[in-house]
């Protein structure tokens, strides 16, 4: 679930990288800076939603959960 987690939020960061290099090359300098913001918060964002579905997808939220009670779990 982790590792999941992780990589969700290292592509979602390499494709925000990858938008903000073709802003600063197409767009106009004066722009970029405010255009670079609100990219920023629209990651941010949709990387928080798509992370914590995929957490209620693994149950870290049921009350009934290992990682919920504090049980010790066992590697696989």
């Amino acid at each position: 679930m982790w590792r999941n987690s992780s990589l969700l939020f290292g592509v979602g960061l390499l494709t925000d990288a990858g938008v903000r290099v073709v802003l600063a090359y197409t767009v106009r300098p004066d722009l970029v800076p405010a255009l670079a913001l609100g990219l920023y918060v629209a990651t941010m964002v949709i990387l928080n939603v798509v992370v914590n579905v995929y957490y209620v997808i693994c149950r870290v939220h049921d009350p009934r959960s290992q990682l919920r009670r504090g049980d010790p779990v066992t590697p696989r």
